[in-house]
C-alpha cells in the first residue's frame, strides 16, 4: 500500500489528503479481491528502489510521511450497505466530478457528480492539444473528411456526453480515449486543417479528485470527511 500510494498521489501533498488516498486505495484493491496490476489500468505501483531512483535525497522523508498515513489509517476501508465499494481515482476534476453512469455506463449510488471547484483554481487545470485533421480521423476512424462538426452536448458536471463528427456520435469517453485527452471535458474549434481541445481537468473524473483531496485537507478537512464527500 505504501508503494500505491506513493505512486498514486504526490507526497508533498497533505496529510489527510494521503490518509484519504490511503483508504481509497486499500478499499480499491480489497474490491477486486487483489486481481490489480501495477499500471494506471487499475493501481500504480512502486517498490522502494523506484521510489529512491524518483525522490533522490528526499526518499526517507517522503516514505515515513507516506507510511504514517497508511498505519494512520490501517484496516479502514469504504463499504456501502456492507459490500467494499469501488473507490474510484483521478487527478484532477472539471470542477466537478462525474456521475460514474455518465462515464461508465452504469449507475453506482456512491459515484455521483459533486462540487470540487478547487480544481479549477489550480495552474494546469487547462490544456490546449492539437491534432491535425489525417490523425483525428484515423484515430476515430472517420471514412469522410469532417463536413459536420457539432457543438459537443454536455452533461450537467461539465463532461462531455454527445459530439456528432458527420454522421457518426461519439461518447466523451470514446473521444477522449481515441484522442489521448486529459479528460472528456473538453471545448473543441476546428479550422479545415486541425482540430483543437482545450481540456479541463486530468482523468476519468468518476470519485475522489486527489487535487480536489488536497484541497480540502489544506482547508483543514481530515480523511473521513474528504472520503465522504466524494463517495456518497
Amino acid at each position: 500500500l505504501i508503494g500505491v500510494v506513493a505512486s498514486e498521489m504526490s507526497p508533498t501533498y497533505e496529510l489527510e489528503a494521503l490518509k484519504a488516498q490511503c483508504v481509497a486505495a486499500r478499499a480499491f484493491v480489497t474490491s477486486r479481491n487483489y486481481h490489480v496490476d501495477d499500471t494506471t489500468n487499475t493501481q500504480v505501483y512502486r517498490d522502494n528502489n523506484q521510489l529512491k531512483e524518483a525522490w533522490g535525497s528526499s526518499f526517507k522523508t517522503y516514505y515515513q510521511k507516506v507510511k504514517e498515513a497508511v498505519l494512520a489509517t490501517e484496516d479502514e476501508i469504504l463499504t456501502y450497505h456492507g459490500e467494499v465499494i469501488s473507490a474510484l481515482f483521478y487527478a484532477q476534476s472539471c470542477g466537478k466530478s462525474a456521475n460514474a453512469k455518465d462515464y461508465f455506463g452504469s449507475d453506482i449510488p456512491y459515484l455521483v457528480s459533486v462540487d470540487s471547484a478547487s480544481d479549477k483554481q489550480e495552474v494546469d487545470h487547462a490544456q490546449e492539444v492539437c491534432i491535425d485533421v489525417t490523425t483525428f480521423m484515423q484515430k476515430l476512424q472517420l471514412d469522410d473528411v469532417p463536413y459536420r462538426v457539432d457543438v459537443p452536448i454536455r452533461y450537467a458536471s461539465g463532461y462531455v456526453n454527445t459530439w456528432q463528427i458527420n454522421a457518426q456520435v461519439f461518447s466523451g469517453r470514446e473521444v477522449r480515449e481515441a484522442l489521448g485527452l486529459r479528460s472528456s471535458a473538453f471545448e473543441v474549434t476546428f479550422d479545415g486543417d486541425a482540430f483543437t481541445f482545450i481540456t479541463k481537468g486530468f482523468g476519468h473524473g468518476v470519485g475522489m479528485s486527489q487535487r480536489g483531496a488536497n484541497a480540502m485537507a489544506k482547508k483543514g478537512f481530515d480523511y473521513q470527511k474528504i472520503l465522504k464527500h466524494y463517495y456518497r
